[in-house]
């Protein structure tokens, strides 16, 4: 913390179906002197993004989709830039990053972007490459993915994660950067780097709600915190049980964690092979082990989710300050 300034740090650990760590570092609000707890929330940013493949999955699982069906079965109003990725492209697609999207920031960042705005924009967006041409990171995509769940499952994104995830899990304390910050609890303030100390990056704001609007939450709009991740890591290591309750069949759960398409790129740890993009989750190979891991990080807020499924060793590390996408690994 002291070497890549963070202001504040919680770290779970998960072993064996039990949490066997779980703690706060530092400070979750500089100027006001608040301390992080297990239960402090942080926004947890593209980590997000497995539990719309895992809510996906319980619509498979309940016949109201299919992984490989074309969306405009779904949504005959379906419309993409180019005409075969509209024929074909599916919520597979969508969730393993190769539906060919651009980022179009702009099309998110609006406070005007409603879900069905964004399906309404999509003809105009340009895409970046063809359908399943190659693997292009895109949050527009899971907006997408979140407006088809919307459609089939009859309710709003985030009542869908609600009901089928946090309640079920135990996840009392999660919420999301659309709900009112008097709603989320003990949350923390993202920070930035400053001349002497960190500095809030909203200007003393725990979160810009803003910045987490409606058609983003389905890429990055989950707020957590370590007690509740650790419940996460549990249910995924678990095969998508809760204790001896069934919550989503284990082989769709698997096909969230399965690789789909090769991420590319240069790995420059001995340790580590080629990564792949599942849904919602990168996986590779660490010193020989499987690997499933997902970050997120922006406007003062890191998180990094991991575990290695046959040692059933989980952890997340939840932070208010620098980026975690060069974490060092051992």
């Amino acid at each position: 913390m002291e070497d890549w300034g963070i202001p504040g740090c919680a770290v779970g650990v998960v072993k064996g179906g039990r949490m066997i760590y779980a703690t706060g570092f530092g400070l979750r609000d500089v100027r006001r002197g608040l301390p992080v707890t297990e239960r402090t929330n942080f926004p947890i940013k593209s980590a997000t993004k497995a539990f719309t493949a895992t809510a996906a999955a319980m619509l498979v699982q309940e016949g109201k989709l299919d992984w490989d069906t074309p969306i405009r079965e779904y949504m005959p109003s379906f419309r993409m830039y180019d005409p075969a990725a509209t024929k074909h492209v599916s919520i597979r697609d969508l969730l393993a990053h190769r539906a060919g999207l651009a980022s179009h920031y702009a099309a998110l960042y609006t406070s005007l972007a409603t879900s069905a705005g964004i399906i309404e924009r999509l003809p105009y967006l340009e895409l970046r490459g063809e359908l399943r041409s190659g693997y292009h990171y895109a949050n527009l995509g899971y907006a997408v993915a979140g407006a088809v769940l919307e459609h089939v499952a009859g309710t709003t994104w985030q009542e869908l994660i609600r009901t089928r995830i946090f309640r079920p899990l135990g996840m009392k304390r999660s919420g999301f950067g659309t709900d009112g910050a008097a709603d989320l609890g003990e949350i923390a303030v993202g920070h930035r780097k400053g001349r002497r100390r960190p500095v809030s990056w909203f200007r003393g704001k725990a979160f810009d709600l803003a910045a987490a609007c409606e058609p983003k939450a389905p890429a990055m709009g989950i707020l957590s915190n370590v007690d509740d991740m650790g419940r996460w890591l549990r249910f995924q290591m678990n095969r998508g049980r809760v204790g001896r309750r069934r919550i989503v069949q284990g082989r769709l759960l698997r096909e969230t964690h399965t690789a789909q398409i090769p991420m590319g790129g240069k790995v420059r740890n001995k340790h580590l092979s080629d990564a792949s993009y599942a849904m919602g989750w990168h996986v590779q190979s660490y010193r020989g082990y499987r690997w499933i891991h997902h970050s997120g990080s922006g406007h003062g807020y890191s998180a990094h989710v991991s575990f290695l499924p046959a040692e059933s060793i989980g952890v997340v590390m939840l932070t208010n300050g620098c980026e975690l996408h060069g974490l060092p690994v051992p």
